[in-house]
C-alpha cells in the first residue's frame, strides 16, 4: 500500500507552521505539551530543546563512590572518575549485569565511528584494568 494514496491532503511546511502555532497558543496541561516543539518565528527553526535526552550527571553519584571503594586498590579508577565522572557512573550503573557492562567497555574502547581522539593515557588504563578485573570476575567472554 502506498503512502501517496490519489484524495489525501497534501501537507506544506507552511501547513505544518500553521498548525503548530495554532496547537502552542491552546490551553495545555502537563508535561506532554511541553514536548511539542514550538516556532519562534515564521522564518525561525524549531526548538527540539525540550524533546533531547537528559544530560547525565557530571558529578560523581554516591553509588559511584560506594562502587569505587569496594574495587581491590589497584583496580580503582581515580583517574577517570576525576576527568570523566559520567563514564565511572555508567560503568558503576553496570557493573553487576555481565552483558550491559561489557556493551558499556565495549562502546567506551572500540572506535566504531572513526576519528575518535581517545582517553588520556591515565584514563585508559583504568578503563582497561577495569575491564581486567571485571572479565575475571564473570569469566570469559561469551
Amino acid at each position: 500500500m502506498s503512502l501517496y494514496r490519489r484524495g489525501l491532503p497534501i501537507w506544506a511546511e507552511n501547513d505544518v507552521r500553521v498548525l503548530n502555532r495554532e496547537h502552542s497558543r491552546a490551553p495545555t496541561s502537563g508535561s506532554a505539551a511541553e514536548a511539542v516543539p514550538r516556532p519562534q518565528a515564521a522564518d525561525a527553526p524549531l526548538d527540539w530543546t525540550p524533546r533531547r535526552r537528559a544530560k547525565p550527571a557530571d558529578i560523581l553519584l554516591p553509588m559511584t563512590r560506594r562502587w569505587i571503594e569496594s574495587l581491590p586498590h589497584p583496580s580503582r579508577p581515580d583517574a577517570l572518575a576525576g576527568a570523566y565522572p559520567r563514564i565511572a557512573n555508567r560503568i558503576a550503573a553496570a557493573w553487576r549485569d555481565p552483558v550491559e557492562c561489557r556493551a558499556v567497555f565495549d562502546d567506551l574502547l572500540v572506535d566504531r565511528r572513526g576519528g575518535r581522539r581517545g582517553f588520556p593515557a591515565p584514563v585508559l588504563g583504568d578503563l582497561l584494568a577495569l575491564r581486567a578485573l571485571f572479565d575475571g570476575g564473570h569469566g570469559p567472554r561469551a
